[in-house]
């Protein structure tokens, strides 16, 4: 964990930018938790809710022409399970804070993709008050 923070941190600070997407990270609560206590506070969670069912179909899928000799059905199911115990809860915590936008990932590429990027909007917000009013 220590070391995949360090790594995330020294491309963070290699590439300067507003936002960044980490795919894939965290897949545990303390790894959240690590990550924002060492880099900066995460302000939105992307995931992708889909049935288990549907994982292992297009993993399976995947596994005819990815070349990978670990794209076996008992494998991917060991996966698609260690997945649900470990993340499930990083979504939870993080749905706490109202950080995490669920994306319907049962539907084809295009319209995912397009759930996504309203996902990831900016959001836009006024303030509206007099002089002195203490918005600033």
């Amino acid at each position: 964990m220590e070391m995949t923070v360090r790594l995330l941190k020294d491309a963070i600070i290699a590439k300067p930018s507003s936002g960044y997407l980490i795919d894939g990270f965290p897949r545990a609560v303390n790894q959240a938790k690590y990550f924002e206590e060492c880099i900066c506070e995460v302000s939105t969670v992307l995931f992708y809710d889909v049935p288990e069912e549907i994982m292992l179909e297009r993993c399976l899928k995947r596994g005819e022409t990815s070349g990978r000799s670990d794209d076996t059905a008992d494998v991917l199911k060991n996966r698609v399970h260690e997945f649900f115990k470990s993340s499930v809860p990083v979504v939870d915590f993080y749905s706490n804070f109202n950080k995490v936008h669920k994306i319907d990932a049962t539907f084809g590429v295009s319209e995912v993709y397009a759930h996504t990027k309203n996902a990831l909007l900016p959001q836009t917000f006024f303030l509206v008050g007099p002089k002195s009013s203490g918005k600033s």
